[in-house]
């Protein structure tokens, strides 16, 4: 069977191919179209399953309908258990909103520039760890949101408020008993950088702790320990209570070696992580998390993005911060008997 072309639904619906190619592409102004004759066109494309050719539209209009997203191959290993979740609902918005995405990841050199290598209306950047790399985006006037990452000047960056998680977490724990409670932090390097909730969730714990009254750990500063070291030096030479690790992965790997040297969760010690996901339901215990919501900042990510292509102001200064959420599961508990 042919393809349907554009004079196959101009026919269908009783009208010129120009009437048609407006109506699929939203350029009506000064151009008006019935509700009527809109529905049948529409219709009509429906009832023939008609697509638009990307290409040819993108050379003939100033507009492309096609948003780029730039990045790198994120795994599980770089604490990417909730990152795909977060590009599949900035996806899902902008398929909502009319538009294609296309996916482009960058070289894992650290230098490439993250600079879309085709025609495109607006960027998205998932989980940046280096600035500098969106300078050449950042210079060009295209409208850019960095998802879950910082942003250079003429861009907005979306991200998740750390501090709120970590008090969240925190509170849980001191709510339950707890008074002494280490940090099992990463110190991950992405082709030489950090991602910002490293530090931004290390400054916290330190924060909420002391505001608490409360000494932080002492592996909580900017070195790393093995899981069998963390584990010997917090819990069973210094009598920690609970443990708040860094993400999903730290956490896992807590569990596996907490088994090894015969130490229970939550009997010996409680265990919250941040980064939420199937996993955490699936292990045991269940891991009690600060999940990161990924339907909350893939909605306001492309929002900002809509916002920035139809030029209207919005806030590039600071980064919009999303809340973060609590979920009790059962690795953690009370010790108020203690």
């Amino acid at each position: 069977m042919a393809k349907c072309s554009l004079k196959m639904v101009a026919d269908r619906a009783g009208v010129s191919k120009s009437t048609v190619s407006r109506v699929l592409n939203k350029y009506t102004e000064g151009f008006s179209v019935k509700p009527e004759l809109r529905e049948r066109i529409l219709r009509a494309v429906q009832e023939l399953d008609y697509e638009p050719d990307l290409f040819i539209r993108t050379m003939k209009s100033k507009k492309t309908g096609l948003i780029a997203c730039q990045g790198e191959l994120v795994t599980s290993r770089h604490g990417g258990f909730e990152r795909d979740d977060i590009t599949r609902e900035v996806v899902n918005h902008l398929d909502a909103a009319g538009y294609n995405v296309c996916s482009t990841y960058n070289k894992m050199d650290g230098k490439s520039q993250y600079f879309p290598p085709f025609k495109c209306d607006g960027v998205v950047v998932p989980h940046n760890c280096n600035p500098a790399r969106l300078r050449k985006l950042d210079q060009s006037g295209l409208p850019y949101v960095s998802v879950n990452g910082l942003a250079c000047g003429n861009g907005c960056s979306v991200i998740f408020d750390e501090r709120q998680g970590v008090q969240l977490a925190l509170d849980h724990l001191i709510e339950r008993g707890h008074r002494k409670i280490a940090y099992y932090n990463a110190l991950r390097r992405i082709n030489g950088k950090q991602h910002y909730s490293i530090k931004a969730r290390q400054q916290a714990y330190g924060e909420v702790m002391q505001h608490h009254g409360l000494a932080p750990s002492d592996y909580y500063g900017d070195h790393f320990v093995e899981v069998e070291d963390f584990l010997s030096h917090e819990i069973k030479a210094n009598g920690a209570t609970a443990v708040l690790a860094y993400d999903l992965t730290l956490a896992l790997a807590l569990m596996g070696a907490a088994r090894d040297m015969g130490l229970r969760i939550p009997d010996d010690f409680s265990l919250i992580s941040f980064n939420d996901g199937f996993v955490a339901e699936a292990i045991r215990p269940k891991l009690t998390c600060i999940a990161l919501p990924a339907e909350d900042i893939g909605k306001a990510s492309v929002t900002l993005l809509l916002q920035m292509m139809a030029g209207e102001p919005v806030q590039k200064e600071h980064p919009v911060k999303i809340k973060e959420k609590l979920v009790i599961r059962e690795s953690t508990r009370a010790i108020f008997d203690r």
